[in-house]
């Protein structure tokens, strides 16, 4: 059978799914596995994906704050999804142009959500296709997580690993409220409905419940790194969620060895270009890199690193402009509704809301009254009503109030 790991996540396996459409599902499924060729993807596929692939090696890059899914304004803001990385994996894994893949970190961290099923994943992976992490600046808290999950953990001089901790911040404004003479009253049902809440102080027996949901992460973020990383436990522990520079990551274990990202990447494109008949084997964990070694390395290929720098500047590009296109395609077929037409306010704020779809602004539309009053009229003739500067224009496109949230 082809393919063994999109199999295992189809057949044997609980699932939350109508019959009828698992049936469908496993129609299409079974074909793909069973032999038809799923590896032949094109360089816009790839990058729409989330990766490169060149020479041999699938790059996947894991930058910003780390959260369970994003949607594109959050993209565009600098956060990565787990979900949207774990999808590149999966199709590196089936790309047969790809022989390894490096995932490239620059991340404080993030979610809890979604973390550790990614990181289950990275290393389940690793078997399959060798999977490198390059921490270009730092692989903090989450970002380690996925890191350590790889075969191999790659550092520069000023690269920071570490923060294997779990934090909890909880907002007390009730002084607050009262200086400002504003008193919230809850009406619940459930003891622990309110548990938390930012207008009471925070009880003894609320708080205890917090710090065993934190200790119960920690230990999961602990034996998880011991796992991935081939340590004990304890000497996870030890690190008490402290943050290494560079080398000092390697002396506890974090990392294997130090190198830079131009290197590093230029060393894989060698070991993996043509036939991909060179693998790389892994390193035997807590093994370190001694200066003489660093100096002896060779240098990295200009040609490649400008490669690299050129398709991460086409695919970011890319993205943008795909990303602009289908928000003004969204944007303006809410306004070109037959149901917007005596409705043109209402339709304004439903085009401009993020993540509206057509047919559930078709809805709202179809329910809500005409505009009766002279007032409204002259509104939703109006194509700006936004308030700005003197200089601004009268009259906003959509192309135009895309750009600038996107641009922002």
């Amino acid at each position: 059978m082809k393919y063994p790991h999109i199999a295992q996540r189809i057949f044997n396996t609980p699932l939350l799914l109508s019959q009828s459409k698992l049936e469908v599902i496993a129609s299409v499924i079974n074909d793909k596995i069973q032999g038809a060729d799923l590896s032949n993807f094109t360089h816009e596929e790839r990058l729409n994906a989330g990766y490169e692939a060149i020479k041999g090696v699938g790059i996947i890059n894991v930058f910003g704050s780390l959260v369970h899914r994003a949607d594109l304004i959050d993209a565009m803001s600098g956060m990565t999804s787990y979900e949207f990385l774990g999808d590149a994996l999966d199709m590196a894994l089936q790309d047969d142009e790809v022989k390894e893949i490096a995932l490239v970190i620059s991340s404080p961290g993030g979610e809890v959500s979604g973390a550790f099923d990614l990181a289950d994943k990275i290393y389940s992976s690793r078997d399959i296709k060798k999977i490198t992490a390059i921490v270009s600046d730092a692989a903090l808290s989450a970002g380690y997580l996925l890191a350590s999950a790889a075969n191999e953990v790659v550092v520069t001089k000023t690269g920071y690993t570490g923060s294997i901790g779990v934090v909890m911040a909880h907002v007390d404004q009730s002084k607050f409220d009262e200086k400002v003479g504003v008193k919230y009253e809850f009406i619940f049902a459930g003891d622990h409905k309110i548990d938390g809440n930012s207008h009471e102080p925070l009880k003894d027996s609320v708080k205890a419940g917090f710090q065993s949901e934190i200790n119960e992460l920690y230990e999961m973020f602990v034996s998880t790194v011991a796992r991935n990383r081939n340590i004990s436990e304890q000497q996870v522990r030890d690190t008490q969620a402290k943050v290494y520079l560079g080398k000092s990551g390697l002396s506890v274990g974090l990392a294997d060895r130090i190198s830079t990202e131009g290197k590093e990447l230029s060393r894989l494109f060698d070991l993996n270009s043509g036939a991909g008949s060179r693998r790389l084997s892994t390193t035997t964990r807590g093994t370190t890199m001694s200066d003489k070694d660093m100096q002896t390395d060779s240098e990295p290929n200009k040609l490649d690193i400008a490669a690299v720098t050129d398709a991460k500047s086409k695919g970011i590009q890319e993205g943008k402009e795909e990303g602009i296109k289908a928000e003004n395609e969204r944007i303006k077929s809410i306004l070109s509704l037959a149901e917007a037409e005596g409705r043109e306010a209402l339709a304004k704020t439903l085009a401009f809301k993020k993540g509206m779809t057509a047919e559930d602004a078709k809805d709202i539309l179809a329910a809500s009254p005409l505009a009766s009053s002279s007032f409204e009229a002259v509104m939703g003739s109006i194509k700006n009503p936004n308030v700005g500067n003197d200089s601004d224009s009268l009259e906003v496109t959509a192309d135009s109030i895309v750009k600038r949230i996107l641009n922002s």
